[in-house]
């Protein structure tokens, strides 16, 4: 409450890493060779990993990046699905240390803010915070300019895995007015400029929160098929544990925009950096992470809800009302 008074509104947001396929919280797994853990059968190829400088981080031959040698060699080089959770198990303080490490770079490099391991308590002697009080970059981050963020870290009930919810405080027209005062200012907004707030607002939401494939209908329904035959471990799947060769790359240099040079070549690559962001890295984490999974019942040929999302009045129908056909529209709208 003493936040919202101080830093008006905030926006909702949910932080989940999974353990399973990450590599940062096996690389900070410390255990002894000689441990007597790895005499266990099962477990004595995670002996191996228990160094501090493995798994390695490498470049692959096209340029990725992942821990250990190529994608091709992973089998032979990188520990397994079962492995993973087994080194996880035997040193549980790597993955509360990885969800740290992980939450800190978050609000450092995608949030856009100033963050040091002694926030708040740096105000003293070194503050993160500028006069006013905020904690934002000039250049924001992924949400826009964020003054403040408030964190409450929880344990899965289940697997006990750690996940945050942040309330988000970002630099916005609601921030710190009423609703009916915005009510106003979109009103003027619509006689004076044609709407240009309302719409920059629906962009916004649209680029905060992507609920679309970039890819046909057609495609994703094939292509959801065979993702959901691994569901829900994945446990083959590399994806999510290696970062694509584009993210890696520095295609221009800044200064041909100040020495005036013709920009269209830099507008081609950001084009085609975006495709293949959306096409080739969004599109299958939307599908593994983000997807309201409804096995197909290979007799009738038809989805049908999990045993956890049935209605009771009819389970045959999914509690959520997914999939949400019917709720498609091919830009955002406003509601109420």
């Amino acid at each position: 409450q003493a936040y919202r008074i101080r830093y008006g509104t905030a926006i909702f947001m949910t932080f989940s890493p999974d353990e399973a396929h990450n590599l940062l919280m096996v690389r900070l797994s410390r255990t002894r060779r000689n441990d007597p853990v790895w005499e266990n059968p099962k477990r004595k190829a995670g002996r191996r990993y228990c160094d501090m400088d493995d798994p390695k981080l490498i470049d692959t031959h096209d340029g990725d990046v992942v821990f250990a040698l190529s994608v091709d060699d992973v089998s032979g080089s990188l520990p397994t699905h079962d492995q993973r959770r087994r080194i996880l198990a035997t040193d549980s303080l790597a993955s509360v240390e990885g969800f740290r490490v992980m939450i800190e770079l978050t609000l450092q490099h995608l949030f856009g803010m100033n963050y040091c391991p002694n926030c708040p308590n740096c105000n003293s002697f070194s503050p993160c915070q500028d006069l006013f009080g905020s904690s934002a970059r000039a250049e924001g981050g992924i949400f826009g300019r964020v003054d403040a963020v408030f964190t409450s870290i929880e344990a899965q009930k289940s697997t006990g895995s750690l996940h945050a919810h942040s309330q988000v405080f970002v630099q916005c027209l609601h921030q710190f007015h009423p609703l009916w005062e915005v009510a106003k200012k979109l009103e003027k907004d619509f006689r004076e400029n044609n709407g240009r707030v309302f719409d920059e607002y629906l962009s916004y939401k649209s680029h905060v929160t992507r609920q679309v494939y970039a890819s046909d209908q057609e495609i994703i329904a094939t292509r959801l098929d065979e993702v959901e035959k691994e569901w829900p471990e994945y446990s083959s799947r590399t994806h999510m544990i290696k970062t694509p060769a584009y993210l890696q790359s520095s295609p221009y240099d800044f200064c041909d925009f100040r020495n005036g040079r013709d920009s269209s070549g830099v507008e081609a690559e950001g084009e085609e950096w975006l495709r293949r962001h959306l096409n080739d890295d969004v599109e299958q984490l939307q599908m593994m992470k983000q997807n309201h999974v409804h096995l197909r019942n290979e007799e009738t040929n038809k989805r049908e809800p999990l045993s956890a999302c049935r209605s009771k009045e009819n389970p045959r129908l999914c509690k959520g009302n997914y999939p949400r056909n019917k709720w498609l529209v091919d830009r955002p709208i406003i509601l109420c």
